[in-house]
């Protein structure tokens, strides 16, 4: 301050020449002072250099001192300087005016000032802790650099000047409102953001909280470890996130890569629309994943959407995908195993294979997304105020988005609600802004909605607009220039060409019409595509040649209703309803749009909460340190629902103390919580309730509190704050690990804003206590620093209440290091409580946390061993364990207990035939950590690996999860088929089989529920082969026969568990067999058999084909040898006049012993024979008449065989091709002249030249008158 300003203060009397010492005196006084503060007010004592009046006034460059006041004292007061150099002191502490400082030049102020004020500088530097009021702007390049502690209600707004928040402790956070700022944002460690983030580009470290989302609208983010983001994240380059950060939304980078940090979280989805995905160990993706180059992911990562990249796709071990795992480029694509992906493709088409994935087995194919569903929006919100995520996606994907403008609800939605767009003619934006960039729909796509428009002239109208520039341009407007309304929609390709679909006369005005483009871009020629659809008919189809193939990435993010930008084509609004807006990524059909134009969706009111909660990490804390009140709304009584419509409200803070806070909180619909900044500066108890809440739970009004715990209905919601405390804040680990923590001994300072060390350089012995919150009993303690906290300091006994000393060593900052370690699992709450004796006695300090311990794996065990028949149930055991391997017996005790999923991975066999088979089986509760199924059931035959995954993947919402596995060698099989069938069995001769006649069969392979299990496979499909060669036999059989050599079916035979074969043979011991009827049932050496099952039946016949000799006239034209067939009836054998199957070639008959007239031989005359056909058991085989007219006779044998020679009773053998018909052979001969075997050919004589019976020999004849 200047020595005038003194000299006033104290009305000087100095001589000319005096004033200098006077001053110069006075200057050598403590500043810090009270004595000496200057106690100035708007209106009244003026500070020098000042003047005006009422709520307007105007100051030169001011310099206050460090305990200055400043009080102000009409509400909306504005001073404008030309700087202000505030030092440490307080400027409307009271906050009672609304006031706004002006400058052109900078403002300083150090630790411990107040500025209750919107302020607008050329620059503002603060250092320290400094409490600002309002909203803090910066114009041209000015920067704008806050010191740790500081809080600022408001946003902090830059030009193109940096924005920094400087480092912070876990005791010393920063808080700001938001940051928009046109140039750098740094955040160095410990701040805290409760709005949304906008920056030339953001560069932050470790442990800050983002309240909103992020925006880089020029280059990268990048985010230090252990960060929260209560929002989505939008970078122009790339986006780069540290080890253990929370991200609730979507992460987009328009051009470059996205790198998640070992254990991160992402809620959403991940778009990295330029080159890669990078996901580091034990990440949990809650959405899709899409990349424009490759997709890495290591260890224990999952994915709960869809994984698309242009290139290759890699998962380590232990990670999985929910959904389909596409390259479009068919490259290659790596998984842990088949069972650890919902599906694989390889290739961009509507079909696909999994060729393109290493190793084996590998996963079923899938043809995602054909048609997928990218985002929903159904306006069933009753208002917007224009917050980020106030618009619901119904698809699940949580794009969310928001209204610009004077966009709003309304009742008049084509479906329950819609949203109005007003009427404007300019370049202001009312529209719904759903915050999709184009270019992560992709090159094709489709954009479905309902449009009703507000008579009004003849204006054109934008519908949808994506442009932010000349080069990119995609749009959908209407113009009602001419007779009716016309539809024109363009896309700018990637060579900066605009392609067009219109329709002349589409519809009319005030009736809702449903409008359609969808897009397809391609490289070939002719083979772009754009078509519009209205009230799902087709009216228009456009083809182009597209060199570059894509969508142009100018394209910016979508608006529905207005216009996106001033480049856009047209700047008028669509003045009219919208509604049902659906975003595909995938150029539907026109079969797929009439689905969508036919959707009706019925209206219901959305439900309320059943209750809020409001938590926070500790029940007690200092006055020197804010704490953050957590709200979250659940749908159910035990907050294992979420609720995510959306709400507002009121946190009340009631008690003595002073708590400084901003009371209104808003839930957005895309979450179900949201934190509310408090700074309790004095000390007593604070008790939280709710008012004002917008939509009425329906269970109870009254928060369910947890101060330090967890909440429950009638839990504390009295926090205490003490003037000095034990701070301290345990990470959520892994059961039995020693978590390394540090204790920080603080007190107020004398403003009471600021923690200083309480110790320093100091030993002290604080007494710790465990109790069991989550579940509420246990069995195990907490240990200290090694010590357990219970009366005999036993590791194996419980929290006993009684707790244990620990001696901790304070630095010169008053803070100590220590370790906690927790053999089991479950929420725990610690407390410490240090009692002064001697010189600090009466002092006593307390503090207080909680923290999660969840198992570190899952052991299996008890797994049913050797064979197991497919669609049988099996069992298994699960034990969760910490990390020592030892059971953790609190797990399953939890409040709402913790469950977990089983998974079977299919090991063998692999290969295009081989299925996954269906898995079914679920655990039954946990007893003592250990629990058990004997429901386990799959379908298939093979091997392959149990998994256990804890269901939901985040233990007591802790980030932590834990899984186990029986192996990835097929621990678990082998599994065969439950039974054969024998079936489609076909008879060798119509309704009947012959003895030893080949017949035709189809034995199956099945599980227990009667599904063919087609990994019973001998194909090359599958490796290795898991069918075994299956043996044929007979029921009843009582020694009547065999199968001999053919009643086994090769490995090779079966196919997806059929095998059809057509070489079984049943023989009779003995020719002279009755007919019998049979079953033919199989089995394999692994005791699988048709027992109980179908089994084919065949009737058999013992067969013989008899040959009859025959005469008659040389002159003939041919002569026919009568054949029967015949079978054995058990006394003879007899015509068998079912056999109309029966035939033999002409080659099959062999001629020898020609003779003539006389009965000698001869060479003379020929005959040739025909073909033999039976019919009705009967037929013939006709010869020829003899050459030159010979006379005589010819021995014909019928060659059944497959020799060359016939195994008749003839003599002779001539060649002859063989009939291969064995089992019409029998017994021709008479015993002695020819074998007894039956195993003849049949044979009989042909005489030519015998006119009739007169012409041999007569004993006796008369003629007959």
């Amino acid at each position: 301050m200047t020595c005038l300003n003194w000299i006033q203060r104290f009305t000087c009397r100095q001589a000319a020449g005096g004033l200098a010492i006077a001053c110069l005196a006075l200057a050598g006084l403590s500043a810090s002072s009270a004595a000496w503060a200057a106690n100035y007010s708007f209106p009244g004592v003026l500070p020098g250099g000042c003047s005006g009046s009422g709520t307007s006034y105007t100051c030169g460059a001011l310099s206050l001192a460090a305990s200055d006041t400043v009080v102000v004292v009409n509400a909306s007061t504005t001073i404008t300087l030309t700087s202000l150099s505030a030092s440490s002191a307080q400027i409307n502490a009271a906050g009672v005016a609304n006031l706004t400082l002006t400058m052109t030049g900078a403002l300083t102020a150090s630790d411990g000032a107040t500025i209750k004020a919107n302020v607008n500088a050329g620059s503002v530097v603060s250092s320290g802790a400094v409490t600002y009021g309002g909203f803090i702007s910066t114009s041209g390049s000015g920067a704008l650099s806050l010191g740790a502690g500081t809080t600022v209600p408001g946003t902090l707004t830059t030009v193109t000047g940096a924005v920094t928040l400087l480092t912070g402790t876990a005791i010393k956070y920063t808080t700001v409102g938001g940051v928009n700022s046109g140039g750098t944002v740094t955040i160095n460690s410990y701040n805290r953001i409760n709005g949304d983030t906008v920056g030339y580009l953001l560069s932050a470290a470790g442990n800050n909280v983002f309240g909103g989302s992020i925006t880089s609208t020029t280059t990268y983010v990048s985010l230090g470890g252990n960060a929260t983001v209560n929002g989505s994240i939008y970078s122009q380059t790339y986006v780069d996130i540290g080890s253990n950060s929370t991200v609730t939304g979507s992460i987009t980078s328009a051009t470059s890569y996205i790198d998640t940090g070992t254990a991160s979280t992402v809620g959403g989805s991940l778009n990295a629309l330029g080159t890669y995905v990078d996901i580091h160990g034990s990440a949990n993706i809650g959405g899709a994943i899409r990349a424009q180059s490759y997709v890495s992911m290591t260890t224990n990562s999952t994915v709960g959407g869809n994984i698309t990249a242009n290139s290759t796709v890699a998962m380590g071990s232990g990670s999985t995908a929910a959904k389909c795992v596409r390259s479009n480029n068919a490259s290659t694509i790596t998984v842990p195993s088949a069972g650890a992906v919902g599906g694989a493709c390889c290739g961009a088409g509507s079909t696909c294979t999994s060729t393109c994935v290493t190793g084996t087995p590998k996963p079923a194919t899938c043809a995602w997304p054909t048609s997928g569903l990218f985002a929903e929006y159904r306006f069933e919100q009753n208002s917007y105020n224009g917050t980020d995520g106030e618009v619901l996606d119904s698809s699940g994907n949580q794009r969310h988005g928001k209204v610009l403008g004077g966009a709003s609800s309304s009742a008049s939605g084509k479906f329950c609600r819609g949203v109005l767009i007003p009427k404007n003619l300019s370049a202001v934006i009312d529209a719904f802004d759903t915050g999709i960039d184009v270019n992560a729909i992709g090159n094709a796509g489709t954009l479905a909605f309902w449009y009703k428009s507000v008579t009004s002239g003849n204006e054109h109208r934008m519908l949808y607009d994506a442009t932010s520039a000349s080069t990119g341009q995609f749009y959908l407007y209407r113009d009602d220039e001419g007779s009716g309304v016309d539809l024109n929609a363009y896309i700018t390709d990637g060579g900066s060409t605009s392609r067009d679909v219109d329709k002349i006369d589409a519809f009319s005005d005030a009736t809702w019409v449903h409008l359609v483009v969808t897009w397809k871009f391609t490289t070939g020629t002719g083979t772009t595509r754009m078509r519009l659809y209205v009230n799902g008919a087709q009216q228009d189809e456009q083809t182009y040649s597209v060199a570059s193939g894509v969508i142009a990435s100018a394209i910016n993010t979508l608006y529905f209703g207005d216009n996106r930008s001033a480049a856009s084509a047209e700047l008028n609004s669509a003045n009219g309803y919208i509604d049902q807006i659906k975003l595909y990524d995938a150029e539907l059909t026109a079969a797929e749009v009439s689905t969508v134009y036919a959707e009706s969706p019925t209206c219901a009111a959305p439900a309320g909460p059943h209750h809020l909660e409001v938590t926070t990490s500790s029940a007690s804390g200092v006055t020197c340190n804010p704490i953050t009140y957590t709200v979250k709304a659940c749908a159910n009584a035990d907050c294992s629902t979420p609720y995510t419509t959306g709400m507002s409200g009121n946190l009340v803070l009631s008690g003595t103390p002073t708590v400084n806070y901003t009371a209104a909180f808003t839930i957005a619909a895309s979450s179900a919580s949201t934190t509310v900044p408090a700074h309790i500066t004095t000390a007593g108890t604070v008790t939280a309730g709710l008012s004002g809440l917008s939509v009425t739970p329906s269970g109870t009004a009254s928060p369910y509190c947890g101060m330090g715990t967890a909440a429950s209905v009638g839990g504390s919601c009295v926090y205490t704050a003490n003037t000095a405390g034990l701070i301290f804040s345990v990470p959520n680990h892994v059961s039995d690990v020693s978590q390394a923590v540090n204790v920080s001994a603080v007190r107020s300072s004398d403003n009471g804003l600021v923690c200083t060390p309480a110790f320093a350089s100091v030993s002290r012995d604080v007494t710790f206590k465990c109790t069991y919150t989550n579940p509420t009993s246990g069995t195990r303690p907490v240990r200290v620093g090694g010590a357990a906290l219970n009366t005999g300091n036993n590791a194996a006994a419980s929290c006993d209440g009684t707790g244990r000393a620990v001696s901790l060593g304070f630095n010169g900052a008053g803070v100590a290091s220590t370790t906690v370690q927790y053999a089991d699992v479950g929420q725990m709450g610690l407390t410490a409580v240090y009692a002064g004796t001697g010189t600090e006695a009466g002092l006593v300090m307390n503090g207080s946390g909680s923290f999660v311990a969840a198992p570190s794996s899952f052991a299996m065990s008890g797994v049913t061993a050797g064979t197991i028949a497919a669609g049988n149930n099996f069992s298994a055991t699960v034990t969760a364990r910490n990390s020592s391997g030892v059971t953790t017996p609190n797990f399953g005790r939890e409040t709402t207990p913790a469950t977990v999923a089983l998974a079977f991975n299919k090991y063998r066999p692999i290969g295009a035939g081989a299925q996954a088979g269906a898995f079914s089986g679920s655990l039954g509760a946990f007893n003592n950590g250990v629990a058990s199924s004997s429901n386990l059931n799959w379908s298939e035959v093979g091997s392959g690996d149990l998994t256990a995954t804890l269901n939901g993947g985040n233990y007591l919402t802790s980030g932590l999860s834990a899984t186990g596995t029986t192996g990835s060698a097929g621990a678990v099989g082998p599994f065969i088929p439950h039974h054969f069938t024998v079936e489609d069995t076909v008879n060798g001769c119509g309704s009947f089989t012959y003895s030893g006649q080949p017949f035709s069969i189809k034995v199956k392979a099945y599980n227990a529920a009667g599904a063919i299990t087609q990994n019973y496979d001998g194909s090359g499909q599958t490796s290795p082969n898991q069918a075994k060669a299956v043996t044929l036999s007979a029921i009843p059989n009582a020694g009547t026969g065999s199968f001999n050599a053919t009643g086994t079916i090769p490995v090779s035979a079966f196919t997806a568990g059929q095998a059809s074969v057509s070489t079984p043979a049943f023989t009779f011991t003995s020719k002279l067999t009755v007919p019998q009827v049979i079953a033919v049932a199989a089995s394999n050496g692994d005791g699988v058999s048709s027992s109980g099952y179908t089994q084919g039946a065949l009737a058999l016949r013992s067969g013989r084909l008899k040959a009859s000799n025959v005469f008659g006239p040389a002159t003939t034209d041919q002569l026919k040898l009568p054949v029967q067939a015949q079978y054995w009836t058990g006394r003879e054998w007899v015509l068998n006049d079912l056999d109309s199957c029966t035939s033999l070639p002409a080659s099959a008959v062999a001629l020898s012993n020609y003779r003539d007239g006389k009965g000698s031989a001869t060479a003379t005359w020929t005959t040739a024979a025909s073909a033999l056909t039976i019919t009705g058991g009967h037929g013939s085989v006709t010869f020829s008449a003899p050459t030159t007219s010979g006379t005589g006779s010819v021995d014909v044998a019928l060659n059944l065989g497959v020799g060359l020679n016939d195994q008749s009773c003839l003599s002779t053998h001539p060649a002859s091709a063989g009939g291969a018909l064995p089992w019409m052979r029998s017994q021709h001969g008479v015993s002695g002249a020819c074998a007894s075997a039956f195993d003849r050919d049949p044979s009989a004589r042909v005489t030519f030249g015998v006119y009739s019976s007169e012409s041999k020999k007569t004993i006796y004849g008369r003629e007959a008158f």
